[in-house]
């Protein structure tokens, strides 16, 4: 979803790199659920753009 690498870049050093159980993407795999394409790890939703 990002197009910006050093979006992702930063959202995978905070998360992905550091503290991953933080991460509410992390958190909904698992308790078993799929987390919505729009979730960012840190819980905000991004909004969903119409097609």
């Amino acid at each position: 979803m990002f197009s910006l690498k050093s979006s992702l870049k930063t959202w995978q050093i905070r998360y992905c790199d550091s503290d991953f159980k933080v991460c509410h993407r992390y958190a909904m795999t698992e308790r078993g659920q799929a987390p919505p394409d729009n979730l960012l790890p840190s819980g905000k939703h991004l909004p969903v753009l119409a097609r």
